[in-house]
C-alpha cells in the first residue's frame, strides 16, 4: 500500500464505526444496532432486491430468522 496517500485520522474512524456496528451487530438487539447506522440504510437482500430503510424505526436485522434458520448467535 502507497503510504503517501494515507489518512490515518480517517482510518482511525472508520476502524471505530466498524468496531461499534459489529459490537452492536453481536447484541443481536436492533435497537442497539440502530444507534450505529447511518439512515438511509441501503442493504442487499437475496437476488437483486435492494433494500431502501429510511428511518431507524424502518430497519431490522431479523435476528430471530438469523438464530431459528442459522442458528446464528454472533458474527466476527
Amino acid at each position: 500500500m502507497n503510504t503517501q496517500y494515507r489518512n490515518e485520522e480517517a482510518e482511525s474512524a472508520a476502524r471505530q464505526a466498524l468496531e461499534a456496528f459489529m459490537t452492536a451487530w453481536n447484541t443481536g438487539d436492533d435497537a442497539q444496532l440502530r444507534t450505529t447506522i447511518n439512515f438511509p440504510f441501503v442493504t442487499f437482500g437475496g437476488g437483486p432486491r435492494v433494500i431502501v430503510n429510511k428511518a431507524p424505526e424502518d430497519f431490522s436485522a431479523g435476528f430471530d430468522d438469523l438464530r431459528k434458520q442459522d442458528g446464528w448467535a454472533s458474527s466476527s
